[in-house]
């Protein structure tokens, strides 16, 4: 996630992505004006941002992910983060299933 409270640029992400308004923001459960005016303020909640780096940086699919990962996830990427990234580097290459 974006460290020092430096807000993810979600239009660019978006925009880099090739994906719709609708698209980008519904994968992650935002509606599409809800995105919008997201990517107009620039103004991202930091449970958001986690979502935008999870999802759209990161490429992990939310729907096989449950609570008890994404807390795991999130402890690992902020207490251990050599350790986050190399696990995010062995989940990248292994085979999907």
């Amino acid at each position: 996630m974006a460290k020092n409270n430096v807000q993810l640029d979600s239009r660019t992400i978006r925009k880099e992505s090739g994906l719709t308004q609708e698209d980008f923001w519904g994968i992650i459960g935002i509606t599409q004006a809800g995105g919008s005016r997201y990517e107009q303020e620039q103004r991202v909640s930091p449970s958001t941002q986690l979502l935008i780096e999870l999802v759209h940086i990161k490429g992990i699919e939310p729907a096989l992910a449950c609570g008890a990962d994404m807390a795991v996830g999130r402890h690992l990427r902020l207490e251990q983060p050599h350790e986050y990234e190399r696990l995010l580097s062995l989940c990248k290459k292994a085979p999907k299933k």
